[in-house]
């Protein structure tokens, strides 16, 4: 609600007061920055696959973008290796997170998470408040220590076949909605 006020001379003193609800124009704005927090991260990445040949540092870059322009406290890609294992290849922010790290792909506890779903199911898993969530049971402990809340993992596909996932996590719930989900999927 936004007040104004002053004083208007009369007979005697009075003072006018007008109040009015600006609730829409702060949710309106806060789209617009959530939307050009998302618009950085796709100019970046693009600039990134024009100006960068290797795959290593590509990847580097994709993840220091996100972090850096779009407000992400982590960003990670991990592919698959041959055991199914999820190796983390590139990463940015709080990578302390991710030392010793364990996240496959079969259907198990390890493999039950976010990372795993996204990459077995070929598709894009969000969590939003990640301390709440019981498949991230393995994790929790971890992600509450760096203050990780809120996940969205998008998989990679290489050929037509998916071959890892691209990662963000973020301080707080609902840090995306689904239109600005589907702008960051272009981005794995």
């Amino acid at each position: 609600v936004e007040f104004n006020a002053k004083w208007v001379q009369l007979d005697r003193d009075y003072i006018v007061t007008v109040v009015r609800d600006i609730s829409e124009r702060k949710k309106n704005e806060e789209r617009i920055a959530r939307l050009n927090r998302v618009q950085a991260i796709l100019g970046g990445v693009d600039r990134a696959i024009v100006h960068m040949s290797d795959r290593r540092k590509l990847m580097d870059e994709v993840c220091r973008i996100a972090v850096d322009l779009g407000g992400f406290k982590l960003a990670w890609i991990g592919l698959v290796a041959p055991d199914g294992a999820v190796q983390p290849v590139a990463q940015a922010g709080a990578t302390g997170y991710l030392k010793n790290i364990r996240v496959v792909t079969q259907d198990v506890p390890a493999g039950r998470g976010a990372v795993g779903m996204a990459i077995r199911e070929n598709r894009t898993v969000v969590i939003d408040d990640v301390a709440r969530d019981a498949r991230m049971a393995p994790w929790q402990e971890r992600l509450r220590r760096f203050g990780l809340n809120y996940l969205a993992v998008f998989p990679i596909r290489i050929a037509g076949k998916v071959e890892g996932s691209f990662q963000v996590y973020a301080p707080q719930a609902g840090f995306f909605d689904e239109n600005e989900l589907g702008l960051l999927t272009q981005v794995s």
